[in-house]
């Protein structure tokens, strides 16, 4: 589409996000409204090298305890990918924009293809497991065992998925259902690892109701089987980067959870000398 509806400059963001949120949250249609957690819409973004698609989502931090830590839980999950970019790992590229009403999470989307806007086949975890495991409860670890086993993807697959599963557990992600992570769409042959995303300590958010839930540090995390070891070592050293990175942002307002930040970073560290 050359002209799509939700096109915006880049240096217009600012001004045009927080329009677009609120027409969101007023039910219009903004580009398009993916479900999720957090309210968002799309972006068609045109800078002077070109043009790529974005998932925008967005929190309004003077709303109320809930609302502010919905804004500080988009800045996370911003430094959580930006930590697992900077270590190799592949996770989708993101842009925190904060305006004095707005918080937003700007995320390329790896299921278009940039300038063009063509779709990327994708195919979550979720979708494969219900047609050829059977079982949607498995963890990532769990299940990519499975897959493996019937050679939907290789070993160097499963054991990125299962560090990117260790991962999450260090940083309180409690939210890593197999909705929550996938594959690109070959034509033939294994499927690889799309970039990681929705990667943040969701063991912070509030209750769907709004409620603050008790902000307490993170519980020590352990192998609970074969192979896990090695994960969670792997996994610390990125972890204890994340806790550190979100104490000393300057990206929160929350000073509770700018605490827990850097009470999870010696944990962790902590955890870590015990992986060995």
């Amino acid at each position: 589409m050359d002209t799509p509806p939700d096109r915006v400059r880049s240096e217009d963001r600012k001004q045009r996000y927080p329009e677009w949120a609120t027409a969101a949250l007023e039910g219009e249609d903004v580009g398009s409204s993916p479900g999720g957690e957090q309210p968002k819409f799309t972006a068609t973004v045109e800078h002077d090298g070109g043009r790529y698609a974005a998932l925008v989502k967005f929190a309004l931090p003077g709303a109320g305890e809930a609302a502010e830590r919905w804004a500080d839980l988009l800045a996370c999950e911003h430094l959580a990918l930006e930590v697992l970019r900077e270590a190799g790992v592949s996770a989708a590229e993101s842009s925190l924009i904060q305006t004095d009403s707005h918080t937003f999470l700007e995320v390329k989307r790896f299921d278009r293809s940039p300038g063009t806007l063509g779709r990327r086949g994708f195919v979550s975890l979720l979708a494969l497991s219900s047609a050829y495991v059977g079982d949607v409860t498995m963890d990532w670890g769990q299940a990519d065992e499975q897959l493996r086993a019937q050679r939907w993807i290789h070993q160097e697959t499963a054991t990125a998925l299962s560090r990117l599963h260790a991962f999450g557990q260090l940083i309180g992600n409690t939210d890593m259902h197999q909705g929550n992570v996938g594959f690109h769409l070959l034509d033939r042959g294994a499927l690889p690892l799309a970039p990681a995303y929705d990667m943040l300590p969701m063991s912070l958010a509030p209750s769907r109701t709004g409620v603050l839930r008790a902000t307490t540090p993170l519980p020590p995390v352990a192998p609970r089987r074969a192979g896990q070891l090695d994960h969670l070592q792997w996994a610390a050293p990125l972890a204890v980067d994340f806790w550190e990175r979100v104490a000393a942002s300057g990206l929160l307002r929350s000073k509770v959870l700018l605490e827990v930040a850097g009470q999870n970073a010696a944990r962790v560290r902590a955890m870590g000398n015990r992986f060995g």
